[in-house]
């Protein structure tokens, strides 16, 4: 199959619940669910170069690789979202969802796709955690909606330090990248 040369688009974002068992040193994955509305994601390298000089000139050179910060841009973020990764909690009785001071959120893996001139490429970051989303509101006659920003964190999993993923086009798992994360079945 003939590779990518380009890439453009932003499509099919999806979330699963993350659960660390220490004591068995062990991952579950929950259930995927579909966050619709996104706009934009940008993911920056976190970690420092670490640079050590000797003999005059540097003698050793390698990343901290701590996995990356993101902000990701949606439509909308869902009320099911806040709660379930947030920490925002619902009142069923009254219709009111409402956040405290001591709401934490919770890790989750996210997948999205991204569109080619051949085929899309799909990405799994494996250990997210997310702050409070930032939001806009002006009064405005233009009809623009407004977004939600959504800054999280993909460090690498306590379990083997996977940060991301992504499919070939080609792959046997392209076709179920978004039922369940894929998990390497060679050592790491």
């Amino acid at each position: 199959m003939a590779e990518n040369k380009v890439k453009f688009g932003l499509r099919n974002v999806h979330v699963w619940p993350v659960t660390y068992d220490n004591l068995t040193n062990s991952i579950t994955y929950g259930e995927a669910r579909r966050l619709p509305g996104a706009v934009s994601l940008t993911l920056d390298p976190a970690g420092d170069a670490v640079e050590f000089k000797a003999d005059d000139v540097t003698y050793y050179f390698n990343q901290n690789n701590q996995g990356y910060t993101g902000t990701l841009t949606v439509a909308m973020l869902p009320d099911w979202f806040r709660e379930e990764f947030l920490g925002e909690v619902l009142d069923a009785t009254d219709g009111v969802q409402f956040e405290t001071s001591q709401s934490q959120s919770t890790p989750f893996a996210i997948a999205y796709e991204v569109q080619g001139d051949v085929k899309a490429q799909r990405f799994l970051y494996y250990s997210c955690n997310a702050t409070r989303p930032s939001s806009t509101y002006e009064t405005a006659d233009t009809g623009e909606p407004q977004t939600d920003e959504l800054a999280f964190n993909a460090g690498p999993r306590s379990t083997d330090f996977m940060i991301k993923a992504k499919t070939l086009p080609d792959s046997a798992k392209y076709a179920t990248w978004f039922t369940t994360p894929w998990e390497p079945k060679v050592g790491v």
